[in-house]
């Protein structure tokens, strides 16, 4: 047997402080690295939105970024209760069928606000039949997940969601990673309308002032009433367009 000496205790306590120097840099080194990439993630998803004119085309490689930055096997962007906008699997996955029978979606978009499950098979929260069954997400092979509320305008319009095929303990930059996603892809929705409602609102401005030239630049009525109507169907986007004069004799 070996008495070791106050020396030798001494020695090893200094190693041992150093080592924990050592490790806890370490830690922060892998945290802070790991928070970069985040932040990049969140700058690419940022850029690209902003970029492409065709939303669910920006989105596809988005919700894959995403997914696979949590080492998801799922995960996609839905709108209200059952529109998918965007989705990406991973290859041994199935796409989804039914996007409404969702409870973990259902259960962010309800309660608005991130909902993170460890297990889906031991998650108390899923025994609400409000939120939907769990059949559906086994059927997908899904036994984690997170989503978290989409906001256009502080108002909720969807969720972003991920899978995991195993029981998975997400950590605070997990969420905190979907949520700036989120974030990114609300705003896009947000620019995406009011595009659509400048481009409704020049198309209308354009057909006013065609049938206003119409209507000036025309002498016979008969015409000028033809080319009303045909205006006014376009303007209103409708099937059909009449247009009755008033005769106060047949009145």
């Amino acid at each position: 047997f070996r008495a070791f000496s106050t020396e030798d205790l001494s020695v090893m306590q200094t190693l041992a402080s150093e080592a924990t120097i050592a490790l806890e840099r370490t830690r922060t080194s892998i945290e802070l690295g790991a928070a970069l990439e985040r932040e990049r993630l969140v700058a690419s998803v940022g850029r690209r939105l902003r970029s492409e004119l065709d939303l669910q085309a920006a989105l596809r490689p988005v919700v894959e970024e995403t997914g696979r930055a949590l080492g998801a096997v799922r995960c996609f962007v839905r709108l209200g209760a059952a529109e998918m906008l965007a989705e990406w699997v991973a290859e041994s996955q199935q796409p989804i069928e039914n996007p409404a029978d969702l409870p973990v979606s259902n259960l962010a978009l309800r309660e608005q606000r991130t909902v993170t499950l460890v297990d889906l098979e031991e998650a108390p929260e899923l025994s609400d039949p409000v939120a939907g069954g769990i059949e559906n997400l086994r059927s997908l092979g899904a036994r984690s997940g997170i989503a978290t509320p989409v906001l256009v305008q502080d108002a909720v319009i969807g969720v972003l969601t991920v899978h995991s095929d195993v029981p998975h303990a997400w950590v605070q930059a997990d969420t905190a990673l979907l949520e700036a996603v989120a974030a990114e892809v609300g705003n896009a929705i947000r620019i995406g309308r009011l595009l659509d409602e400048n481009r409704d609102r020049l198309s209308q401005q354009t057909a006013l002032l065609r049938a206003a030239q119409v209507l000036t630049g025309e002498l016979d009525l008969d015409t000028v009433l033809q080319r009303l109507v045909h205006e006014v169907a376009e303007l209103l986007q409708a099937d059909a367009s009449d247009c009755y004069l008033y005769d106060p004799e047949r009145a």
